[in-house]
């Protein structure tokens, strides 16, 4: 298998989906789009989500926003509260396995801000809402409603945490 071919790759900010053009469409060059064909319209955390890390360069791409892709290009918001994991050496290992996965060396760019779509975000997100279900399931349980009517029972919702 030989390089792939250039590629411009957009992003869509509205709809955080990534683009391709449809080139695998062709015989001849079948058996050089599977790795374009694995990002045929991925979502932006979708995509971090499919890189093979551990430990801290781990953490440090779940806290990465995909801003943009040119090709092989990938430039990344990574959200100031995880600052600290942004090291030389887990930028290094982000890049290689970056490029494990679209299968062509590949360069980053990394900026800090706001990043406000990461994989960490959403996953705290989901957490939060799991969070509130839990109290609010909690809150019309007819058993718990029965302990407020009859002892005067408070419900604690700082106390109340997620199984799992």
């Amino acid at each position: 298998v030989g390089p792939l071919p250039a590629l411009a790759i957009h992003f869509d900010p509205d709809r955080a989906t990534l683009r391709v053009p449809d080139l695998c469409r062709r015989a001849d060059r079948a058996h050089r789009c599977r790795a374009v064909e694995a990002f045929r319209d991925v979502p932006g955390p979708a995509l971090l989500a499919r890189i093979e890390l551990g430990g801290a360069a781990r953490q440090l791409a779940t806290n990465l926003q995909l801003l943009e892709r040119d090709g092989n290009r990938f430039r990344f918001l990574l959200d100031s509260r995880a600052q600290s994991l942004h090291t030389r050496q887990q930028e290094e290992r982000l890049l290689q396995a970056l490029g494990r996965v679209v299968g062509a060396p590949v360069t980053i760019e990394i900026e800090l801000g706001s990043a406000s779509d990461t994989p960490a975000r959403r996953e705290e997100q989901a957490r939060d809402e799991r969070l509130e279900q839990a109290r609010a399931a909690l809150e019309r349980d007819p058993k718990v409603q029965a302990l407020r009517d009859r002892f005067g029972a408070v419900l604690q919702p700082d106390s109340i945490k997620p199984v799992g």
